[in-house]
């Protein structure tokens, strides 16, 4: 109904779209039970939307912290197999040693045999630092550390490394 010019709230809403001569207009009236089911739909794809947007992140989660756990048993199996004695007796200009060369090649059949992982490495703490000891791709790659070399990039979580099984939070 209309009062006084103005439509009152109860009354169906009129959207109509003007069309070319000859043709028959569109109109949709739009009461407020279609508005409500509208407004229903709206908040239930924003849930689901959101829904499915947390699902992912805690997959994505779930995704690293398996991969970070699998990354720690391959530096324990590594670890098992390399003597702690002979890494801490290398010291820089011994890469041409037996030694060094033992280690080096059981880290780059390791590295061989799992294709996922890009880079194995020993290193040690000196003072603040931290330096490589083995890398196994010395002798295979021209971009290869030497012993003593200085790691630039140091986090707490490496330093983790030092003491138990440990694996960056950030990877590639």
């Amino acid at each position: 109904m209309v009062q006084g010019g103005i439509p009152s709230p109860d009354a169906p809403r009129r959207v109509s779209a003007y069309m070319p001569e000859g043709k028959r207009s569109l109109t949709m009236d739009f009461g407020s039970a279609d508005r409500k089911t509208l407004v229903l739909v709206f908040v239930l794809l924003i849930v689901c939307g959101l829904a499915i947007t947390y699902l992912a992140f805690q997959t994505r989660d779930a995704l690293k912290d398996a991969v970070r756990d699998e990354l720690k048993s391959v530096a324990i199996a590594i670890a098992v197999q390399v003597d702690g004695d002979t890494l801490t007796g290398l010291r820089p200009g011994d890469e041409n040693t037996t030694e060094f060369q033992a280690v080096r090649d059981t880290l780059h059949r390791v590295q061989a045999a799992n294709t996922d992982i890009r880079y194995v490495y020993t290193m040690r703490r000196n003072g603040d630092a931290v330096e490589f000891i083995v890398d196994g791709d010395y002798g295979y790659a021209a971009n290869a550390a030497v012993i003593g070399q200085v790691y630039p990039y140091v986090n707490n979580e490496m330093l983790k490394g030092f003491e138990t099984a440990s694996a960056d939070t950030i990877f590639t």
